[in-house]
């Protein structure tokens, strides 16, 4: 239960509308950019589920930061979040780059 979404299927709501926007954003992507995902293979896969999980690992950290009104430490999992992501998405260039190499 949450505020925005009172009852007893808010959970199940959030987490299958964060899925759905997720393979929408993936599937939307291939046509703007014309990259298929399936072929970035498994490191930059594993990356990318790294980015995911840790992203929401801290942003967890920050709502337990902005419930114990400790509100000016809510920038510090913030600003690891992006370093994550950025090193992460620098890991996932790479790899992506290894395998056109090996296209030619």
């Amino acid at each position: 239960m949450t505020p925005a979404f009172p009852g007893e299927g808010a959970g199940d709501f959030v987490l299958s509308t964060a899925l759905v926007a997720g393979i929408l954003l993936v599937a939307l992507s291939y046509r703007v950019t014309g990259i298929k995902f399936t072929r970035f293979g498994v490191q930059a896969w594993a990356a990318f589920a790294a980015a995911v999980v840790g992203t929401l690992a801290l942003f967890s950290v920050s709502l337990g930061l902005a419930a114990t009104g400790l509100i000016w430490w809510i920038a510090v999992p913030a600003v690891v979040a992006f370093v994550w992501v950025f090193w992460l998405a620098s890991l996932i260039f790479s790899s992506m780059r290894e395998r056109l190499r090996h296209v030619r």
